[in-house]
């Protein structure tokens, strides 16, 4: 049964037993850091994995081009064979050889344009190579950022200490700024 003392003692449910009010936005990410950072890192943990998939479309592209590679090597080798056989076996005024010459000279332009289109391929990857690396480096930033101010936040919920919170907050930030900056770069 509740006496009298008791009853003083209840907290009166129309005041604010939390500070969000006073700190207004702020107070309410600092008292929410730890959730707010686990969220954020589930969001950085779908961004990783779209890092992940642009890494193996990148190689897969990779290997495209070396089969590419591969292919005009070959085509090149046979193609300066057929013209050292070429040269034995006709004469170079009659019209056999002219018409076989005529073909080769267009495969060779083929060849020539696999190459030109290899070499752009070449160069785009290398651009998105370099993309991906520091998207990577950033992600891996952010991700010890978070990390710190998760132990941050730990340690200040438990010690109550607003300066520990507020780094923790600034922590988040920074790793916020970091993750949008992979989302956007």
């Amino acid at each position: 049964m509740l006496d009298n003392d008791s009853i003083d003692n209840l907290p009166n449910p129309e005041q604010n037993t939390n500070n969000t009010s006073k700190g207004g936005f702020i107070g309410f990410i600092m008292l929410h850091n730890t959730t707010l950072i686990a969220i954020i890192l589930s969001i950085a943990a779908m961004l990783g994995n779209n890092l992940e998939r642009m890494q193996q479309n990148a190689d897969e592209a990779e290997n495209d081009i070396k089969d590419r590679r591969e292919y005009l090597e070959t085509e090149t080798q046979r193609l300066s064979e057929e013209i050292d056989q070429l040269d034995l076996k006709y004469d170079s005024t009659s019209a056999k050889y002219a018409e076989i010459a005529k073909e080769l000279t267009s495969r060779a332009d083929s060849l020539n344009k696999i190459e030109t289109e290899t070499i752009k391929k070449e160069h785009e990857q290398e651009v998105l190579l370099k993309h991906i690396e520091n998207q990577n480096k950033t992600s891996n930033a952010a991700d010890t950022i978070f990390q710190v101010a998760i132990l941050i936040s730990s340690i200040s919920l438990t010690s109550r200490n607003k300066k520990l919170t507020w780094l923790a907050t600034l922590l988040t930030a920074a790793g916020v700024v970091a993750e949008v900056l992979i989302y956007f770069a």
